[in-house]
Formats: structure tokens, sequence, C-alpha cells
């Protein structure tokens, strides 16, 4: 395993989080007041939910974060625990957009190897987000129904979006847990509180102890980031902020020559894999009416990946090939908007521009098998516009998003597509005041940019029809049926040897429902139930199940506290996750055998389902509140059970036989937290 969720059960790791907290007391009778942050207002008719930071200290097994909180939402599922992949409605994790203000970035996550037996870094996933929640506020998972800004999506977008630091006075945190070591600040730099910070530096818990001395057996894990955000608001409506976000992280793995305790083929190879991300960017807002805004946003990712490889053979043991890649891949995304709001309209258009650049050079001993260099721009413009009509039963929202790529290979292939018209059209209609009744449907295409010579794009519609019954403020439940079809899907081919192909025709459709209620005491209960179908058409003019076609999924995630005393609460939360098991292709026994690898079976595309996927987490916690400060010692349990789930199966040499691969077993975090 390449995550540092394998390694825990060796040993429990206490996490202190320090927060400067300051509060004064006061009895007064106030009406109630409902504050909920929008990260966009013009997806209030989408398909949408908001990730709270809250939430990531309140459920078990999310390590803080916002992608593995939205596992436990409808018609989301985790492709390996050991990564914080999503896979939406039965799209490949790897189709996943991540955005940072407003505009799209690369890949944030360290470790991005995690899960994959063949050490190749994923397109949207890894094993930590490089982003602490220490400096991120509200997150929202886009799912359908996207508002005209929007483009470049095929299964959902991960919009983040960073917080402002304290105007008060300097706020100081310092954590100790499993994800890392992290050393924050946050607070005013100027006298008029004009001008605020935070920054966070984060260190793998691993990774430390490693260098304690703590071994850990032949595999080592290791990263590190750093994070600094400025917030500037100024006297005349406008408003600035610049961040800088920098990480790396290490992943190698120790072939084991060793005659006699070898038991399985993944002991005869050795990895070293290295990564570098880094992400800098500024954003600026300001009125030009007293109605009227602007907004310019511009961010810089990147993503640097080194990849070596030694393979051995078991009898004799003798040194067989060696490979290794160079990976650069960066993006420069701006945009610039212009909104407006009057009593019954809300309007927002602007242009946007993206520019990429992608390099990969593979190395099989001296030689280079394989360079590629691509050059990927992509350029457009917007409008969105919503109306309230004067009843206050219909919002009806409709828009627009015009866009064309252009890409250059070192090959000589060039490549400029046609502009595209993309509309977009939600209706909301509320029946009465508990019920709500939602239509969209949008047009949206991506650039699938793999190893390809060729420009690949995907293009698909998702149609969603949505049912929200609202009990009270605190208790509603939502029922969504969803319909995508599309052409040119990315779709994972095996886990094993990391394939791909590109489909002709892909849909993917179901009904999702969701209950939520939360309670003024603390205690709370979120359920959620998907069924669905994920099938593309291959070359051959069939419909096969893809890799994700689990035809279900569910999660149950509650609390509960009990009030011991006036300033003490003892509760405990538990994350329950049922979903159908992923698909593989069936392996080829007396094949493999005979070619000593993998081999599959000329049987149709992942014929073969695996075993449905069961997980529990639980977090039992108590809490002392006291005059100056609140503690709170808890212990989170990942996969309380240690049910093991097969994540893929493959041919081992050593064994000479079919082996299961399963993800993560049981995992302890004992956490140590005061706030004062």
């Amino acid at each position: 395993m390449k995550n540092i969720l394998s390694k825990i059960p060796k040993i429990l790791i206490i996490s202190i989080l320090v927060s400067n907290i300051s509060l004064a007391q006061k009895d007064s009778t106030m009406e109630t007041i409902v504050i909920r942050e929008q990260v966009n207002p013009f997806n209030a008719l989408g398909s949408s939910v908001d990730l709270k930071v809250s939430e990531t200290l309140k459920y078990p097994g999310v390590f803080f974060d916002p992608a593995r909180l939205a596992m436990a939402k409808a018609g989301v599922v985790n492709d390996n625990d050991q990564a914080n992949g999503l896979s939406i409605r039965g799209n490949s994790p790897d189709a996943l957009q991540w955005r940072l203000e407003g505009v799209e970035i690369l890949n944030p996550n360290h470790l991005s190897n995690a899960a994959n037996w063949n050490n190749s870094p994923a397109t949207a996933s890894g094993g930590v987000n490089m982003l602490s929640t220490q400096m991120l506020g509200t997150s929202s998972l886009l799912m359908g129904g996207y508002a005209a800004e929007y483009g470049n999506v095929q299964s959902g977008v991960m919009d983040m979006r960073l917080r402002a630091g304290a105007t008060d006075r300097h706020r100081f945190v310092a954590q100790l847990g499993l994800v890392g070591i992290d050393l924050a600040a946050e607070g005013p730099l100027s006298n008029n509180k004009k001008l605020t910070y935070s920054s966070n530096y984060r260190y793998s818990t691993v990774g430390l102890l490693s260098k304690l001395g703590v071994d850990f057996g032949d595999e080592k894990t290791a990263f590190q980031d750093l994070g600094i955000h400025l917030n500037y608001v100024g006297k005349k409506n406008w408003g600035a902020k610049a961040f800088y976000i920098k990480g790396n992280s290490t992943n190698m793995y120790r072939a084991d020559l060793q005659k006699d305790s070898l038991v399985s083929i993944r002991q005869l190879s050795n990895l070293d894999f290295r990564q570098k991300n880094q992400i800098i960017g500024f954003s600026a807002n300001g009125k030009v009416t007293e109605n009227g805004s602007w907004k310019l946003s511009s961010v810089l990712s990147g993503n640097d990946f080194r990849n070596e490889q030694v393979n051995y053979q078991a009898t004799p043991i003798l040194k067989m090939d060696s490979t290794s890649s160079l990976r650069k891949h960066h993006l420069w995304s701006s945009t610039l908007s212009f909104s407006k709001k009057t009593e019954d309209h809300e309007f927002k258009t602007g242009a946007f521009y993206e520019s990429q650049f992608y390099k990969n050079i593979e190395f099989s001993g001296w030689d280079i098998d394989w360079p590629l260099r691509r050059n990927l721009a992509r350029k457009g413009i917007f409008f969105d516009a919503i109306y309230h009509d004067f009843s206050k039963k219909w919002d009806i929202q409709y828009g627009a998003q015009f866009d064309k790529y252009n890409s250059v290979t070192n090959f000589g292939k060039k490549e400029l597509t046609r502009w595209a018209f993309l509309p977009r059209l939600a209706m909301s209609y509320r029946c009465n005041k508990k019920n709500t009744v939602i239509l969209s449907t949008s047009k949206s295409r991506r650039a699938i940019l793999g190893d390809f010579i060729t420009l690949n794009i995907s293009e698909s519609s998702i149609n969603t029809l949505q049912w929200k019954y609202e009990f009270s403020q605190n208790n509603k439940l939502t029922t969504e049926l969803f319909y995508q079809r599309g052409k040119g899907f990315f779709q994972n081919l095996s886990a094993l040897h990391y394939w791909w192909t590109i489909t002709q025709n892909a849909d993917n459709h179901g009904v999702a429902t969701r209950f939520e209620q939360n309670f003024d005491n603390g205690n709370f209960i979120n359920a959620n139930a998907t069924w669905f179908r994920s099938t593309f058409k291959h070359e051959d003019k069939k419909w096969y199940s893809t890799k994700y076609d689990g035809r279900f999924s569910s999660n149950l995630v509650f609390g509960k506290q009990w009030q011991r005393k006036e300033n003490r609460t003892l509760g405990i939360n538990c994350n329950l996750f049922f979903n159908g098991g992923q698909r593989d292709m069936p392996i080829d026994l007396e094949q493999s055998q005979i070619n000593n690898e993998t081999r599959y079976q000329d049987a149709p595309y992942y014929s073969l389902q695996l075993k449905h996927y069961f997980r529990s987490d639980l977090r039992v916690y108590r809490t002392i509140k006291k005059k100056h400060y609140t503690a709170t010692l808890s212990l989170d349990i990942q996969n309380v059970t240690n049910q093991q789930n097969v994540s893929f199966q493959y041919y081992d040499a050593i064994q000479k036989g079919i082996v299961s691969r399963y993800q993560t077993g049981l995992v302890p975090i004992l956490n140590y937290r005061v706030e004062f």
C-alpha cells in the first residue's frame, strides 16, 4: 500500500489541536439567526452539496479532507480507501475537476500514486489533500445542473474557497494527528484590520516518526506543505487576495530479495515516487455600480512527478528491467466576470482563458521509449441569469458557455476545435413552503489530457429532476433522478496496468435520495442511497458496464451527545458505507501461468463484479468546557470491523494463482483537542 493509512494500525497517533478562540459570556434573548455560506449563488438550482469545515471535524474517518467528506454524500463512491478518488454517479474518479477561488486547478493532492499498482500518478486524487482545513472555508461538490461559468466538465466539480484570516487578533493553531503536524497562524496585518493573513505548515506524522527511527517495513511515505493566504478589504467596495501553496511528497518501496521470505510478486520491485505541487494565484473584486460588481481570478498550478521502478525475477533472483518516467503538468487559469443583481434578476457574464503544458518522458533502461509534449489552450465566454417571478414561486436559470480548444504536440500534431455552444437551463418551482421541484439540463465537454497524440474531447449532457421536501429548517428529504448521456468518455480499463480507452458512447442514469436531520442539541442523522447504471458502448457496438458500475451505494452517518454536567459532553458518531462492488475484467489463469503475468479472458469488459463494499467508522469523544478553554478527547476508528474489501485481483507469479488486493483495514486514531 502506498498510503499512510496502511501503516497506522501499528501505532496510535495522538492528535493535539490548539485553536485560539476567546468568547465573552452574556445572557440575553435574541431571535434565531441562521447564517449560510453559499459558494456560488448561480449553483442554487443545480445538483450541489456544501462541504462544511465543521463536518470535517465531526464525521469520523474524513481526515480533515473535503473530498473524503464528500464520500458520505448521495451518488459519490470512493474507488479505494488509500486515496480520495471520487466516482460520481458512475463516472471515473479521474474525470473530477478541482477548482480554487473560482478557476480550475490541477490535482491538489499529495501522493497521487496512492492505490495505483504500477505507481502511476492519478489525474484527480491522492492520499492527502495539500490544502489544509486550517485555510479552507466551505467547499462545494457539484454533480449536475452546472452554472454557465463551469466548463471542461465530465463527472463533477470540487469547488474550494480559502477562508479569510481573523480580523480581531492573532490566532494560532498547533495540531498533531494522523494526517500530519500542523502549525498555523492567522490575524490582522494592519491597524485598520483591512489586511489579514492565514498560513499553515504541515509535515506528515509518519514521515517524522520514520526519521525518529520507527520502522514501518519496506515502504516509506512522507509529505509536507506550506500555505500562505493574504486578504485585503478596501474602503471603496473593492478587495483582493493572494495565495501560495507548495508541497512535496515521496513514496518508496524496497524489494525483499530474500528468497525464503517471498510470498508475493509485489516484493520483487523497487519503487521510487517523488512529487512536487505548487499553486500561486490572486483574485480581485469590486463594485462598479450599486448593484453591479466585477471579479478577476488568475491561478497557476503545477505538478511534477518522477517515477522509477526496478523489477526482479523470482527464480533465480535477477534484475529483469528498469523503467522511469518524468512528468510535468502546468495549468494557468484566468477568469474575468461581471455580475449584477436586481429585485427579480441576477445576471453574470465573463470570459476565461486556460493554458496547459504537459510533458511525459518514459525511459526503459537508457532508451527513451515515449517522449510526449503538448500545449493545450482553452478560451471562451459565458453568460448566466436567474429570473425570480413576482409570485415568488418560480426561479428560472438560463445561460450558455462558448469555448474552443487549441492543441499542439511535439509530433507536429496541431488541432483546433470549433467554437462549441453549451447551453444550461434550470427551473425551480416552489409548490408550497415545504415542497420544491427543480428541473435542470446542461451540456458540457472536457479535454482528455492523457498520453494520446490526438486530442480527445468528451461531450455529455446531464439532466436532473429533483424534489425537495423540508419538514423543518433542519429536517429535509431530497430525491433526484439523473441521466447523463455522452461520448468520448475517459474509462480506466484496469487497476493493475492502468490502461485507458476512449469510449464511443456512455450512459449513466439512476435515482439518488438523501435525508438530513440536525438537532439543536448537537445530535444529527444523515442517510442517503443511490441506485444507478454506468455503461459504455465500445468499438464492437455493444454496451458494457464500466469499471464503476456498482449498481448501488448507500451511507448512514449519525451522532449522539449526552450532557453529563453543565460543562461536560459525551458523544459518539458513526459513519456506515455499503456500496455495490466495483467491476474488473476476469483473469485467464491458464494464459497467465504460461506468460507468468496477468492475462485477461476474452470475456465482455467488466463482466466480473467484486464483492460488495462495507465499512464502518466510529468516533467517540468527551468534551470539557471551562471558562478559558474547551478540551476534547476523541478516538476515531476507521473500518472498525476490519472488513476485508477487495480492491482488485491479479495473477501472482510467486503464488502461481489469482490473488486479491484488499483495501485499508482497521485504523485507530487517538485525538486530543484544546481550544482557548
